[in-house]
């Protein structure tokens, strides 16, 4: 454009060029320096810091104590005494038995079987036997039941059952659980497994009276001369020699020579029996029972805050039990007629047993930081209803034979039912 076509206020070069240098100062007033538009961001465009929240460890473990409603036990059988007796053929000794030929024990002695043999090798077989024992003199008596003039009665006392009850010593055993949180927010959930193990002690020392039985066997010494006192057969003693003359017989020392000779008395082999009721008699027994139970439990949870810190749980599910306890005891007959009470004493081997039941608990937790805290709570648990324990027969350890039937049991109820939890947990 030509200089004579710009308006009028351009025509001066010098004007113009002022008037466009007053421009970029009033420009480079009005913009920002480089370092504070970098630091100042425009309004409305101010960063935020928006916090990351805090997310509870999805696991958590907890051990602690377990006290639970105490065990009950009832012993049963008690006072059943015979162990050191079989006088009959059938394991109860309810049957007669004396037709047989056999081993026969009484609280005063025995009658065995005969070991004579004749030069043949065979058994003598003339209804006597060489192989018995009394334990005083006071059993030969005269003539008794028809088994003949001069005999020795043999007996056996036996006394009825009775019943007792005790307790588990002690309630308190270990807890452990795991948890494992699978969702929620405000409330979660998740699943717990957990494990209890309690002790069981329960004993009780009682004396209780007992029917008293009594049988009596009389063996007939076919008229030999009765020994005294206590005796054992077969027998032997030792005497001087003597030739046909009776003159003594020495050795070639001078000195007088001695031999053993046979003095064993003979016994028939089968008895003349009487039985009967002989009152009451007092029994002190010891019993106890021993043993643990091991319970594994499985079930889903829900947990819910409470207020700071404070955290509320409820679980419910099925429980896995596995018992296994063992029978102890000492029983002390006072016999009428005996210098010694009549001792029972033995112990069951372990029995074990099993079942399902079910569990329900709630507990509040108190975290003292983010991962570890304390809870206590309750929990009830359902099981084993009744868990028997038998003793079983009493054998002679060299025979096998069957010596008592021994109906001694414990019934173990072992459902603890309500109790306390308390423990430390920690999440991770």
């Amino acid at each position: 454009m030509a200089i004579s076509d710009m308006p009028r206020r351009f025509r001066n070069p010098a004007a113009a060029v002022a008037l466009f240098l007053t421009g970029l100062s009033v420009a480079a007033q009005q913009s920002p320096s480089p370092s504070t538009s970098a630091a100042t961001p425009p309004a409305g465009d101010q960063a935020v810091f928006v916090p990351v929240e805090f997310r509870a460890p999805d696991n958590g473990f907890s051990v602690g104590l377990r006290m639970l409603r105490k065990a009950r036990v009832t012993f049963t059988g008690m006072g059943a005494n015979g162990s050191s007796w079989n006088f009959g053929s059938d394991p109860n000794h309810l049957n007669p038995g004396e037709t047989a030929v056999m081993t026969r024990r009484y609280n005063d002695g025995y009658v065995s079987i005969d070991t004579r043999t004749t030069l043949a090798g065979a058994p003598v077989n003339d209804g006597m036997t060489n192989t018995w024992q009394m334990t005083s003199g006071t059993q030969v008596v005269g003539s008794s039941g028809g088994a003949g003039t001069g005999s020795v009665a043999f007996h056996a006392y036996y006394t009825g059952e009775s019943t007792a009850t005790a307790s588990n010593g002690s309630s308190t055993g270990w807890d452990l659980e795991y948890v494992r949180r699978l969702g929620g927010s405000r409330i979660v959930w998740g699943v717990a497994v957990g494990c209890g193990l309690s002790d069981i002690n329960a004993r009780t020392h009682t004396t209780f009276a007992t029917p008293l039985m009594r049988v009596v066997d009389v063996y007939s010494l076919a008229g030999a001369t009765a020994p005294t006192g206590a005796y054992t057969a077969p027998s032997t003693a030792t005497v001087p020699m003597l030739d046909p003359f009776g003159n003594p017989v020495l050795n070639p020392d001078g000195s007088q020579r001695m031999i053993t000779v046979d003095t064993t008395v003979l016994l028939t082999n089968r008895p003349v029996r009487t039985r009967g009721a002989s009152g009451t008699t007092p029994v002190d027994g010891a019993f106890e029972v021993r043993g643990s139970l091991v319970t594994a439990r499985f079930g889903p949870y829900v947990e819910t805050a409470l207020c700071d810190g404070f955290a509320l749980r409820a679980s419910a599910g099925m429980t896995v039990n596995i018992l296994g306890a063992r029978m102890r005891f000492d029983e002390r007959a006072t016999i009428p007629g005996l210098d010694e009470p009549v001792v029972a004493a033995g112990e069951t081997g372990k029995t074990s047993t099993s079942n399902l039941g079910f569990y329900a608990s709630a507990e509040i937790q108190y975290l003292v930081t983010r991962r570890t805290g304390i809870f206590a709570g309750i929990i009830h648990e359902s099981h084993f209803r009744t868990t028997e324990i038998k003793n079983p027969p009493l054998t002679d350890p060299s025979t096998g034979e069957i010596l008592a039937a021994n109906s001694r049991a414990a019934r173990i109820d072992a459902s603890p039912g309500t109790g306390l939890r308390v423990g430390v947990t920690t999440r991770f």
